[in-house]
């Protein structure tokens, strides 16, 4: 909030249509709506992204607008801190409130030593402060120390997290090559060339898919080819990109041709909680097995039985 302030002036409350030439005017009125319009856009796309799960990995998107977005709201409060008014007061709160908040939604996630040090520091730091606005000394350097204890305070708990993950929280261990397409030669390789050879044989009868998957893994191996594919379950197959209904409407339009199962799909194993497994069941159930044609275990690839060749 303190980082609307730079556009929030005076004028603006005399005449709202100021906040355009401000805007043309004032460099921190126009990074507030860069910056804070960013992190706003970003929030809004992982809060309402349809996943099941958002890996960490990808919340990097937000570290760099939240930075500015704190960058100029702690400027803000700082220059306010520094006239020791009223309002001198918000600076030590917000930094005692960022504090608590991190210790309560940490809980369980990180070491006791993090919280435990940023509530030791912050309590220092706001105390330092509150003393300096009781006295009316809010700009003096020892004051300035005390802010710049609040601020790190507010850094420990994110330190401690990374320095308690021990290394890499995405992608693959070091020396793997998990989540990277087959290699030629591989189980995996020689399947997606024995599909892509039968579904070439046979055609795709029009289809915007050539070949659906359950997760990305098992779909880039077509898509590297240049055979048109689908993971109807996302990056790790858990996401409910469809519902069953959805499915239908899409293969009943035509747009789907072939389905490409392994391991467990194909065995019709429980998934647990898998959103897609309704779309596994009736795939197995109502589509036409075509694996022995295509040279593949039974049940792994299955045709449509739609009009087509």
């Amino acid at each position: 909030m303190a980082a609307l302030v730079p556009l929030l002036p005076e004028r603006v409350y005399k005449r709202p249509a100021a906040l355009l030439g401000l805007l043309r005017e004032a460099p921190a009125a126009s990074q507030t709506v860069l910056w804070g319009g960013w992190f706003v856009t970003a929030v809004m796309i992982f809060g309402l992204a349809n996943s099941t799960t958002t890996h960490p990995y990808y919340l990097v998107g937000l570290a760099v607008p939240m930075a500015a977005v704190m960058g100029i709201g702690f400027a803000a409060l700082w220059r306010t801190f520094g006239k020791g008014d009223g309002l001198a007061w918000l600076l030590p709160g917000a930094m005692a409130g960022a504090v608590l908040y991190q210790v309560v939604s940490s809980r369980g996630l990180v070491a006791d030593w993090p919280p435990a040090m940023a509530l030791v520091i912050v309590a220092t730091g706001a105390l330092g402060m509150g003393v300096a606005i009781w006295r009316g000394v809010t700009a003096s350097p020892l004051s300035g120390l005390f802010v710049t204890l609040g601020a790190l305070a507010v850094l420990a708990i994110p330190v401690g997290t990374a320095l308690q993950a021990g290394g890499p929280i995405a992608g693959p261990a070091a020396g793997t090559t998990r989540g990277l397409p087959p290699p030629r030669g591989s189980p995996e390789g020689e399947r997606t060339r024995q599909v892509a050879s039968y579904i070439g044989q046979q055609g795709h009868g029009g289809s915007a898919f050539t070949v659906a998957a359950l997760s990305a893994r098992e779909a880039a191996p077509f898509i590297i080819a240049g055979v048109p594919a689908l993971a109807i379950g996302g990056f790790s197959g858990n996401d409910p990109v469809f519902t069953l209904e959805s499915f239908l409407a899409m293969t009943g339009r035509g747009e789907v041709r072939y389905f490409l199962m392994q391991g467990s799909q194909a065995q019709g194993q429980p998934q647990g909680q898998r959103s897609q497994e309704a779309i596994l069941s009736h795939v197995r159930r109502s589509w036409q097995d075509v694996s022995a044609a295509a040279g593949l275990q039974p049940s792994t690839l299955y045709r449509f039985p739609g009009p087509g060749p």
